[in-house]
């Protein structure tokens, strides 16, 4: 079995970048509403630790939050919401909303999103890890430990059991 190291350091790599990111934008979202609209119908906002978006098929001309069309940054006076939601809108017609909706709405909250990065990235942390110790490397920093006796102290970082038995 081949191992993938360079494969297996980006997604650990890209997925903690990722993870900071997304807190920092769940923390900003707390304090500011980001809102686009532009202007066909669609609009989406990222607020209070959501990405929540809407599209209106039956108003496509009517702005839904902005009053044209762009980026906006407003205060929030929200607080944290954890939840998801997925909803289809019918206003005053007899049309059936699951074929004909007058406005759909989703949110999705952030803490989804960021939850399924740790999934991957921890994983590819610890595979990393264990492919360093079985290659006569320190688990800790990746050293090579070839040479030093088996029980022994990391050079490097000092890591107490990380000798090598070849």
């Amino acid at each position: 079995m081949r191992a993938y190291p360079r494969v297996r350091k980006t997604i650990k790599w890209a997925g903690a970048v990722t993870l900071v990111v997304l807190v920092a934008v769940w923390a900003a979202s707390l304090c500011w509403e980001l809102l686009w609209d532009p202007f066909d119908g669609h609009s989406y906002q990222l607020r209070a630790g959501q990405l929540h978006g809407s599209y209106c098929p039956a108003f496509p001309n009517i702005k839904c939050f902005a009053m044209s069309a762009g980026w906006y940054i407003e205060d929030n006076p929200n607080w944290p919401r954890w939840g998801m939601s997925f909803t289809q809108k019918s206003f005053g017609s007899e049309r059936n909303t699951t074929i004909f909706p007058d406005m759909t709405d989703f949110n999705l909250p952030l803490w989804l999103p960021a939850l399924l990065t740790l999934a991957i990235t921890i994983p590819a942390w610890r595979l990393d890890a264990i492919a360093r110790g079985r290659g006569g490397l320190c688990t800790k920093c990746g050293y090579s430990l070839v040479g030093l006796p088996a029980g022994g102290t990391c050079p490097e970082c000092g890591k107490p059991g990380a000798g090598s038995t070849s």
